[in-house]
């Protein structure tokens, strides 16, 4: 909690330590909401209490790089539980465009698919995501359950 990212790519992150001399510094560039974490976004769930503000914050982390999948992504993760299905959705195939080697997006974007009743659209994100990552538990429950729904 003493440390916050300012600078974020696809190849590192540096953090400021809160220090005053550091705060302005911080209150420009510092990422509001989102955070490093290998795609596990369960740590905003105290967030979606916020509401809009929550969102707003997201923007400002989006803007700061938006080239950052994992700033998308927390944003779309937070737009989901907010009721923004569609912007969800937008958002989550803006990350996939960054990065085509996530697996992890194309699950997120087989959820919010199969949430709109695009099953084939999900089964086919799906797959993309095996095929990246054959190990990817998510995504063989997921089009299991599919299957077995006699999708």
């Amino acid at each position: 909690p003493e440390w916050v990212p300012v600078y974020w790519d696809r190849a590192s992150v540096l953090y400021l330590r809160k220090t005053p001399g550091n705060m302005p510094l911080i209150e420009k560039f510092g990422y509001k909401i989102a955070r490093p974490n290998m795609n596990n976004f369960t740590y905003l769930d105290h967030f979606t209490a916020m509401g809009t503000g929550a969102l707003a914050l997201a923007e400002h982390d989006v803007a700061l790089n938006p080239d950052n999948h994992e700033a998308l992504m927390a944003m779309a993760f937070l737009q989901y539980y907010m009721g923004q299905r569609e912007q969800a959705l937008r958002t989550t195939r803006q990350a996939a465009g960054i990065t085509p080697g996530s697996p992890y997006v194309y699950t997120a974007l087989a959820v919010l698919l199969l949430q709109r009743g695009d099953k084939a659209g999900a089964v086919a994100e799906l797959r993309r995501a095996l095929r990246l990552d054959p190990r990817d538990k998510a995504a063989r429950q997921l089009l299991e359950r599919i299957k077995e729904s006699g999708g």
